[in-house]
Parts: structure tokens; sequence; C-alpha cells
């Protein structure tokens, strides 16, 4: 397939965005305006780094969508930015670049596995270790690699122009990330201008420009946004930023190995390690993160979100499906459970009333599992307005739910077909009549064949024809009945998220997010990143 020139355009912005933990093309012209008034050199080799990562992912199997997203192109934006000193001088030197973009992308898978192991985002560090390489390189022919011609064309109007870009393109992503940002740097910048007794009260620039403002807008402004952890995190990794850079600099490393982009990656690392502790891995899935983030945009939007839950809520706490056929008699024909043989067949009841009996018999025995529990809290903490359940279990309630539709019934209640009598379970078999009426008792649970109670319908209904975001996990949608309340929601533009393992029987539209994860370790992680 031969990449269209407005689709290598946007990709290549898209990458540079990512540099800066932004996200969008239109944040990624930003920041290679910022990079040009500073060094327009950088700005072009940041340009031609973001191009030979899009065409080498296009050449060895990338996805189109990896293409479009920029997966994979900060480290040789790196690379390129870095290789600006080099590029303004021009000279023979200048044929090296392709092959440290070479070495560059050579060592990004391996990089990257390595930082997934630790359940760690990988950022630029294969980017970072090829300019170190190419700094030593250089530095072994007595040439200063990092020395521009070029610096600062439009004299100090250059760093107000790059200060206001990058605070723009940085608000783009999230206000609040770039106003803490904007002062956390503001501070170190002038701590260390005092420290370091430098005219107009700003330090290195090594510090707060490379150092602590990538730290801190990483946390705030990308992986922990708006929570309340964003602060926190952002302080954190801005203050291990800083004094990695002091140890760097005071140890004599720094006549070795230039700090670059180290403090701040070691600054980010270590935030995310104490504070999420082994409750991390979720930040290795960008999906993941979309995620986090569509769900505050729709919160702040004002917008409901419903929960749609399925059997795989509730498969890690030793509950099998209610109709995958665990509870059925082996040999039976699945017909011989239907609604029409519960009404019309003596022996068919009796199956039925058996396989409920010992459905029931586990689900008494089962306890919440850690999804169960973290559904609760986001439901507590006004991320979600009600949880529509396939289940049939309870267990949605007993770990403290409370807007509950349980839209196929519960198996810990019995109800009179022909009238309003309803009771508890009862453990004889052979109490199957109504003691009002005389009509049938039938377990609160929809058989096969048999219609959804209207008002628990209506119920459901009303909660996905007004709702905005839909979070669907734990099913994959196999039924009409929950075809249906898509459908509804669809109508109303809302947006999807569907967290479940194996197909999902509805179509994915744009926008939608898959997520195939376990829900009971998903659920905590996303409780976690709200918070």
């Amino acid at each position: 397939m031969v990449l269209k020139v407005k689709h290598i355009g946007h990709s290549v912005l898209v990458s540079v965005a990512q540099i800066g933990f932004c996200k969008t093309s239109y944040q990624g012209i930003l920041i290679l305006l910022t990079i040009f008034v500073l060094a327009p050199w950088s700005a072009f080799g940041a340009l031609t780094g973001a191009l030979t990562s899009v065409l080498w992912g296009h050449r060895f199997g990338q996805s189109v969508e990896d293409q479009g997203s920029g997966i994979g192109g900060v480290d040789c934006i790196i690379v390129g930015l870095m290789w600006g000193g080099v590029l303004s001088h021009g000279g023979s030197t200048v044929i090296l670049l392709p092959l440290a973009l070479l070495a560059c992308l050579s060592l990004q898978v391996p990089l990257q596995r390595f930082m997934f192991k630790w359940a760690l985002p990988s950022l630029a560090v294969s980017g970072l270790i090829t300019s170190w390489m190419s700094y030593g390189v250089f530095a072994i022919f007595g040439v200063n690699f990092f020395t521009q011609s070029s610096l600062l064309p439009f004299g100090v109007w250059s760093v107000f122009t790059a200060l206001a870009l990058t605070f723009v393109s940085c608000a783009l992503r999230s206000m609040q990330g770039a106003i803490w940002t904007a002062a956390l740097t503001g501070l170190i910048a002038i701590v260390s201008g005092w420290a370091f007794d430098a005219p107009y009260f700003s330090g290195p620039a090594s510090l707060w420009a490379f150092g602590v403002a990538p730290a801190a807008f990483a946390l705030c402004g990308a992986y922990l946004p708006g929570g309340k952890l964003c602060i926190k995190s952002s302080c954190l990794a801005a203050g291990i930023t800083t004094l990695v850079w002091l140890a760097w600099m005071f140890s004599g490393l720094s006549t070795l190995l230039p700090p670059l982009l180290a403090p701040a990656f070691i600054g980010i690392w270590s935030a995310l390690a104490i504070l999420l502790g082994t409750k991390r891995a979720a930040l290795l899935n960008p999906q993941f993160l979309q995620a986090v983030e569509l769900i505050r945009r729709t919160k702040k939007r004002g917008g409901k979100i419903v929960v749609l839950s399925g059997a795989g809520m509730s498969t890690s706490s030793n509950i099998p499906d209610y109709t995958s056929g665990a509870w059925l008699s082996p040999g039976v024909p699945l017909n011989d459970y239907s609604f029409a043989n519960f009404i019309s067949s003596d022996r068919c009841r009796n199956l039925y009333w058996q396989a409920c009996h010992h459905f029931k018999n586990v689900v008494d025995q089962a306890v919440p599992n850690q999804g169960h529990f973290a559904l609760t809290d986001l439901e507590r903490s006004g991320w979600v307005d009600a949880i529509v359940t396939q289940n049939v279990d309870g267990l949605h309630q007993l770990a403290g739910a409370h807007n509950i539709v349980e839209l196929h019934g519960t198996i810990h209640s019995l109800h009179c077909l022909s009238c309003s009598w309803q009771s508890d379970w009862q453990s004889a078999l052979d109490v199957n009549v109504c003691p009002e009426c005389g009509g049938l008792i039938k377990p609160a649970v929809i058989a096969l064949g048999e219609d959804i109670q209207p008002h628990i319908w209506a119920e459901a209904w009303s909660h996905f024809k007004d709702s905005s975001l839909v979070i669907v996990v734990g099913s994959q949608l196999a039924i009409t009945t929950t075809a249906t309340l898509i459908a509804d929601a669809r109508q109303n533009n809302a947006h999807f998220i569907f967290m479940t393992l194996g197909e999902i029987g509805t179509p994915i539209f744009e926008g939608d997010i898959v997520l195939p994860l376990h829900v009971e370790f998903a659920l905590p992680d996303l409780n976690r990143l709200l918070e």
C-alpha cells in the first residue's frame, strides 16, 4: 500500500507531539515551531527522525493505525533533535545521521521489551542511548557534538516565543497539567538560578527545561492527569529529577556523558514506581490511558456513564457463565430448559429447578472479586451512574454497588408467573406452586425464550438511551437484548469502551476503545488512575 503524503504528514506531526507528551497533529505543529524558534537545525533533525520512523514502520509491517498514532517515532525524533548541532555545521559528518537513526531503530524493540518487564513506559530510552553514543563517537575525534551555529535566531524573543508555544501545546492536552508544570518549572528555574548565581534568576536549562518540565508534565498532563495523584506525582517526579541532575553534575559524571533527558526519565519512572507500585501495568497500554481520558472528558462535560457487565465479571469469582451449560444435566437437550417447556412439561420444569439449585449453591459460595469492588468505588466516586448487568449472581450488590439493573433477573429470588408474589429462595424443589394464586413458581432468572420483565427493560433502556459513554465489562454481547441496548446508545452518539476477552458480538466503530483485559485486574487499575 502506497502511503499518501497526507497520512505521512499526520503521522510525522503526531510523533513530534509525543516528545512533549501530547497527542495531536496540531500540538505537533506547535512543538515543532517551539524547537524551530530555539534551534532551526534541531527542528529539521526532528522532522528527519520522525519521517525516518514513519517510513521504517511502513516498510517493516507496522500497522496503519500505529503509524497514524505516531507510535515508535519519539526515539528517532530525539536523535534528530540532538543532531541539530552537526546539521548546523554541515560537512561530511552529516552523512552519519542515517547510521545513528538506524542504530536507534535497532535498539527500540529490545529496550521496549526490557522496560515492559518492569511495567514502565519506555519513553525515548533508545533515542537517549543513541544520542549518548553519537556524543561519544564525536568526542573521540575531539568534536563538540552539541555546538550549534544557529541558536536563538530571534534573540530573547526566541525564548519567550518558545515558552508561550510550549505552554499552549501542553494546555491543549491538559490545562491543569500545563499550569502546574509551569509553576514547578518556574520555581526550579528561579531557585537554581539563585543557587548558581545565574543571570535573570534562571538556572541551567538542562535542569528546568530538559529535566523538570518534561518530568512534571508527563505525570500531571499525560499519565496521571486530574486525579489525586496528579499534583503529588508531578512534584515527586520534579524533585527526583532535580536530585538526579544535581548528583549527575556534581559527581563528575557530566564530564563523561551529558545528562540530556536521563534525569527526567529517571524521575518519571521513579514516581510511577513509588506511587503506583505494581499497579502500573495499565500505563503501558495507550488505549487504557485513552479510556481514562475519555471517562474524565465525559464527566467534565456532564455526561452519563453506564456500565454493562457480563459473565466475565464473575469468572474469577469461580462462577462460570450461567448460559454456558455448566449447570445442565449431561445429555439433556438445551431446549428442555426453555421457558416454553418450563410452562408445559413437569419433567422440564424439574430439570430447570435442579439446574438453578445447582447454580445457586455455587453462587452462595462465591465472593466479589477485585473488579466488583473497583466498580463499586467508581460508582461511589461518581464516575459511574448506573450498572446494567446480565449476571444473576448478585455479586455487584454484595460488593456494595447500589444503582443496579439486573437485566436477566436474580438467582436469589423466586416469583410467581401468574401474580406479583415473590419470595426468597426455597430449598424444597417440589414447592413450585404459588401460595396465593396457585400459579407456577419459577426462579427469578430469565430462561431461554422468556421475555425480560417490562419494568426492568424500561429501566435499562432509559439508562442506555441517555448515556454518553457505555463501558462494557466482561460481556461479549452475544444476545439480542444487549445488541438492542447498544444500538439505542449509539443513536445517542454515545462512546464505547469494551473491556472484555474474546470476540465481541457487535460491530466496532471508529472511536470505540477495545481493551482485551481481565476485568478483575483492569477495573482496579482504572479506578486507581481516576482517583
